[in-house]
C-alpha cells in the first residue's frame, strides 16, 4: 500500500474493499489508484473520499481534467467514501463512516457533461474553451508551421483543463451509484462489478 499521509484515506479504502494498489510509483499521466482480480480477470477501480458534511458534502476529483482524463474514468468502477475527522493519541486522524457508493464512470456522464466538460468546451467568462481553440486554429492553420500550430494547441488544450472540479455527494453520488452493503463490503463489490459486467 502507499504509505504517504497523504494516501491514508485511500489505503483504508483498498483494505475495505479488498483491492490491491494500480500502482506504487506516481505518474504524470492517468492512473487508476486499485484493482480487483475476480475469476481471473483484472477490474481497475477509482477511489474518492469526502470529509461528511451532510448534505453539502463535495468530493474532490482531481487536477488537470479535461476529456481524455475523463474518456478514461468512464471505463472504470469508482467507489466513493465518506469519512469523518478525528483526535487520537497521536494528533488529528480520521475514519471511514461506511456510508460507500459504487458505479461505472459512465454512469456519472450527466454530471461530466454539465460540469467538468461543459467549462472545457465552452470555457467561462474570462478564458476560451475549445470550441474556441478549432476557430483559432482554422484561422492560423496557413500562417504558422505545423509545428508552431501544435505547439499553440497543446498550450490551449493545456489551459482549458479544469483543476480539481467538486461533485455534490448528494446530487451526484446519490443519485447516480449503488450504496455499497457495509456490512459485506468485499463481497458486494464484486456482485456489484459482475452484475454491472453483465449489463454492459
Amino acid at each position: 500500500m502507499r504509505s504517504t499521509q497523504d494516501d491514508g484515506r485511500e489505503n483504508s479504502q483498498l483494505k475495505t474493499f479488498g483491492l490491491l494498489p494500480y500502482s506504487n510509483k506516481r505518474s504524470n499521466k492517468y492512473l487508476p489508484d486499485g484493482k480487483i482480480n475476480i475469476e481471473g480477470e483484472e477490474y481497475l477501480v477509482e477511489l474518492k473520499t469526502a470529509e461528511d458534511k451532510g448534505r453539502s458534502t463535495l468530493v474532490s476529483t482531481g487536477r488537470g481534467v479535461d476529456q481524455n482524463k475523463i474518456n478514461k474514468w468512464k471505463k472504470v468502477f469508482w467507489i466513493f467514501s465518506k469519512y469523518r475527522k478525528i483526535l487520537n493519541t497521536k494528533g488529528q486522524s480520521f475514519e471511514l463512516t461506511g456510508d460507500h457508493y459504487f458505479c461505472l464512470g459512465s454512469w456519472l456522464n450527466p454530471w461530466f457533461e454539465k460540469h467538468p466538460l461543459k467549462k472545457v468546451n465552452e470555457g467561462t467568462d474570462k478564458f476560451g474553451g475549445l470550441i474556441l481553440l478549432d476557430e483559432v486554429l482554422n484561422i492560423l492553420e496557413n500562417e504558422i508551421s505545423d509545428e508552431d500550430l501544435s505547439r499553440v494547441k497543446e498550450t490551449y488544450t493545456r489551459g482549458t483543463r479544469q483543476n480539481d472540479p467538486r461533485m455534490s455527494w448528494e446530487n451526484v453520488v446519490k443519485k447516480y451509484c449503488k450504496k455499497i452493503d457495509t456490512t459485506r463490503p468485499k463481497e458486494h463489490l464484486k456482485e456489484l462489478i459482475i452484475e454491472t459486467k453483465n449489463k454492459r
